[in-house]
């Protein structure tokens, strides 16, 4: 299942994030959450060389709350069951929470500005337990909040939020198992009135089209230490042939000779083998074959009938129990240093999208009371168009516009919509499992882009599609004997 679910969000993630946006440069300090401007009565600033922030705003725009005791000078917020306290000018803040009090430094002490408290950027990350950074470039304060963004997936998709949730150990086989899979494959080209692109004096049909197939069967074992899969893939590339020796005349003989061979139906046969250290050995007579055709006979001689071994990096240590999808994107965010808030807009707009694209009525997911689960897969062109105007929408905002203005938002959003609405998608089927091991699954994904317009031409047209279908049923079963891990190998981390 992992497999095909991966390639369904890759290809909506290529067609959700095609938008490039790009902001002038911002003299002034901004301070952004979760790639949202937060706006400020009194302006951050920088004071002893420390980038200072206006407390208040911030702490209320994470959900806390803030009092300010002007006797005292005390400034006391209460966010998520945590309470924080600081006297303007002191050094220190108090942190208290359910496990007891926690003294924390302020590396410069905290000021009245215009009657606002401003604080070091430091410290808002180190009470709030969000991640903070100072883009020293942009200058901009970009606070991070994972959790929020957690929230909104829970609340949008209950499908991708049970991926993210999904512990890495699922996608490693715990009981001997036999698997079987189909996959097909087909992708479509067209380019209308395509004379247009070549030079003077050079010829070609108005229309080319190219159709290419991919067809992979499969089968896979698993002893309860090592797997094999055993593969057989046949991809046809024949029809490029003709495209590209239409669309370049000037190819010569000796070129059409050998791209011929290279663009033909191709079978490869293709062996698999996991251990149970997670090393993994491949090995195709086929592919080498073609390697030696390609002229690489030196290197398909060095390998042979041996497998080749690719070692698990041994950096890679961390527990697969504890271990999710989720707590994997978040640690990689949380220790990325270089976040900006565009980054953070751009993942915003991912999760609409997919929270769109995925929901609950598009994507069901049912649980069972054995603890397996089924998906059911209805995403129509209409759940595509309905995350696009929502994106749109998110993208281009009205707010403080004049009339003028207003006019080129909406005809910038009209164009948008239009663009968007050449793409055609279906993507139906299920995925029914009984638990980790026992589960079936039969889906078909369809994309197409329809008249998509060629920059520098007047008439060029591309239209592209592609068409998946999966199939598979994987068991748990005992009827096989050992697997064993290949002997003659050659290792790619000794052999450079």
């Amino acid at each position: 299942m992992k497999k095909i679910i991966a390639g369904l969000l890759t290809i909506m993630l290529i067609i959700s994030s095609a938008v490039v946006f790009a902001d002038g440069w911002e003299q002034e300090i901004t301070v952004s959450y979760n790639g949202d401007k937060i706006d400020f009565e009194t302006q951050p600033q920088i004071i002893n060389d420390r980038t200072m922030v206006p407390f208040r705003a911030i702490f209320e725009t994470l959900g806390g709350t803030v009092e300010f005791d002007g006797a005292t000078r005390t400034v006391s917020s209460l966010l998520g069951g945590k309470k924080l306290s600081f006297v303007i000018g002191e050094y220190e803040a108090v942190l208290e929470t359910s496990g007891g009090k926690e003294i924390i430094p302020i590396d410069s002490a905290p000021v009245i500005v215009n009657d606002y408290t401003l604080v070091p950027v430091r410290f808002v990350a180190e009470s709030s337990g969000l991640k903070v950074i100072w883009d020293d470039f942009y200058r901009e304060v970009v606070i991070i909040d994972t959790d929020a963004w957690k929230r909104e997936i829970e609340q949008k998709s209950p499908f991708i939020n049970m991926l993210l949730d999904m512990p890495l150990s699922a996608m490693v086989y715990e009981k001997p198992m036999q698997a079987t899979e189909n996959v097909d494959i087909e992708v479509s080209l067209g380019i209308e009135n395509a004379n247009e692109l070549l030079d003077e004096g050079e010829k070609a049909p108005q229309n080319i089209d190219a159709n290419i197939t991919f067809k992979i069967s499969s089968e896979e074992k698993f002893d309860g230490e090592n797997a094999i899969s055993k593969s057989a893939v046949a991809i046809d590339l024949s029809s490029l042939y003709n495209f590209i020796k239409e669309m370049d005349s000037s190819l010569s003989d000796v070129d059409l000779l050998v791209m011929s061979d290279i663009l033909k139906l191709h079978n490869f046969n293709i062996e698999i083998i996991t251990d149970k250290d997670k090393n993994v050995y491949i090995k195709s007579r086929e592919i080498m074959d073609l390697i030696k055709e390609l002229g690489g006979e030196e290197t398909a001689e060095m390998i042979g009938d041996n497998y080749i071994k690719i070692p698990y990096p041994v950096e890679i240590n961390e527990p697969l129990e504890s271990a999710t999808l989720w707590s994997y994107l978040e640690t990689m965010a949380l220790n990325n240093e270089t976040l900006t808030t565009e980054d953070a807009v751009m993942i915003g707009y991912i999760i609409d999208v997919l929270g769109d694209l995925y929901s609950e009525e598009s994507v069901r997911v049912e649980q069972k009371a054995n603890g397996g689960y089924k998906i059911t897969f209805d995403v129509t062109k209409d759940d595509y168009m309905k995350a696009m105007e929502n994106l749109t929408d998110a993208i281009w905002e009205y707010e403080g516009l004049h009339e003028t203005e207003i006019q080129f938002v909406e005809e910038q959003k009209k164009q948008m919509l239009e663009s968007f609405g050449k793409v055609d998608l279906a993507i139906k089927g299920y995925v029914d499992a009984k638990d980790a091991v026992n589960q079936s699954q039969d889906i078909n994904a369809f994309i197409k882009i329809n008249d998509l317009f060629i920059p520098d031409t007047e008439n060029v047209r591309l239209s592209a599609s592609i068409n998946i279908n999966a199939k598979s049923v994987s068991k748990e079963t005992v009827n096989y004997g050992k697997i064993n891990v290949p002997d003659q190998v050659i290792d790619i981390t000794q052999n450079k």
